[in-house]
């Protein structure tokens, strides 16, 4: 669970990377009972809002997400709605861990993958490091196991596409289990949750680098795991 303290942590952070050069931004933080709502206003006094929308700090996981620039008060509401049709999914590695290993120390260079289904659902998943539990989807660590020898890397189960496809395949598999219906098969995967299906990967560097924003291929290891799942390598598309 996270405190108010490293909410508005979290807050500080936020406001000050989508802070303009020269800008004097301060963070402002709602405590309600699912998370804090977070915004930015001026520093120099004036209470009127920066207008760059609104965040919400997950209160279990430190997750951030963003909402329109709406009063306080809706954005709880909408929270609290989204939240109550959400049927909670396993997820690969530990959300919490990710959000105090970015409070403690700076995350940079790291991957971030984009793994967008045919029906438009984008799953956005990042690299993470050595530290916490692993939960890959049976279907990823499967291919992770079959890895021959020219294609296995050093903590390769810890790249941003493993996690794409491991939280797809988790939350697809809750799903179906909800709707009282088995889980996907590797056939199943292939021919109908991954088709049409994109995925491209970004390098996310310290402001200023010039290699940040750039695409990255896959390693040797995700090159693998897509065509364990039916994608080409050239593209990402399936």
């Amino acid at each position: 669970m996270f405190t108010l303290d490293e909410a508005r942590r979290i807050a500080a952070a936020w406001v000050d990377r989508g802070r303009p050069d020269g800008a004097r931004w301060q963070a402002r933080v709602h405590e309600f009972e699912l998370g804090y709502v977070i915004w930015a206003v001026p520093a120099d006094g004036d209470r009127r809002e920066v207008g760059a929308g609104r965040g919400v700090v997950d209160r279990m996981t430190g997750e951030l997400s963003l909402w329109p620039s709406l009063p306080v008060s809706s954005i709880v509401e909408m929270f609290r709605a989204e939240r109550a049709r959400e049927i909670p999914a396993p997820r690969t590695w530990d959300p919490a861990t990710q959000a105090r290993r970015d409070l403690a120390r700076a995350g940079f260079p790291e991957h971030v993958t984009h793994l967008t289904l045919a029906d438009g659902r984008a799953q956005i998943s990042r690299s993470t490091k050595g530290d916490g539990e692993l939960n890959l989807h049976p279907l990823v660590a499967a291919a992770l196991a079959e890895l021959p020898p020219g294609s296995r890397e050093r903590a390769a189960e810890r790249c941003s596409e493993v996690a794409a496809f491991s939280d797809v395949l988790h939350r697809a598999d809750t799903q179906r289990q909800a709707d009282r219906r088995p889980t996907l098969s590797l056939d199943e995967v292939r021919a109908t949750l991954f088709r049409g299906a994109e995925i491209v990967t970004y390098r996310v560097c310290e402001p200023g680098d010039e290699l940040g924003g750039r695409t990255v291929p896959p390693c040797l290891a995700c090159q693998y795991l897509l065509g364990w799942f039916g994608f080409e390598m050239a593209g990402g598309r399936r």
